[in-house]
């Protein structure tokens, strides 16, 4: 995630080096612009929605639990409407960044420990299955002792030494529900 600290301690230096026509806050607007550009126009991951419909379809309560603060959490879903709507289709959402119940951040479980608390079928951990791209997510759902799908993300390396989720598949679309005893598509 692009961090805004980054971008204002980093313009000077990148305005220097290119030689750039630009102020620092000039620079940081631009930047800020295109990031938001970016962002407004990400489309879900492949299948999260087939998934999202399908679970909820069965009447199998569905959560989000993300590491990031409520603002960020809301500025990237805005776009899609109100599918990330809290009661439309998932029960629960925790942004653990600003939450005051959580006291550590993934890669810890108290995100994830947190979120399953609120459900209101209050189930066990391992009666969860959680869906990570991340290793600090992977580490933090299966902390909590929660089932871990592992969606694995190109982009990044991941030390299986130490991560164990129970599936690693490449795609959402790949996943299938009857490996968990849940309804087939």
């Amino acid at each position: 995630m692009l961090n805004i600290t980054d971008v204002r301690l980093g313009a000077a230096i990148i305005i220097e080096y290119f030689n750039l026509p630009l102020s620092e806050n000039e620079f940081y607007e631009k930047v800020m612009h295109e990031f938001d550009e970016l962002r407004n126009n990400l489309p879900l991951m492949p299948g999260v929605e087939k998934l999202v419909l399908h679970l909820h379809e069965n009447k199998i309560p569905i959560g989000i639990c993300s590491a990031t603060d409520s603002n960020s959490f809301k500025q990237k879903t805005e776009h899609f409407g109100d599918f990330f709507k809290l009661g439309k289709y998932f029960e629960v959402i925790v942004t653990a960044k600003d939450d005051p119940e959580i006291k550590r951040n993934k890669p810890f479980s108290d995100p994830y420990l947190a979120a399953i608390s609120r459900f209101k079928s209050k189930p066990n951990a391992n009666e969860v299955l959680s869906f990570e791209d991340s290793s600090d997510g992977v580490k933090s759902a299966t902390n909590a002792g929660t089932v871990c799908v592992l969606i694995r993300n190109p982009e990044i390396e991941y030390d299986f030494s130490i991560l164990k989720p129970t599936v690693i598949i490449d795609s959402l679309t790949d996943f299938d529900p009857r490996w968990f005893s849940l309804p087939a598509y």
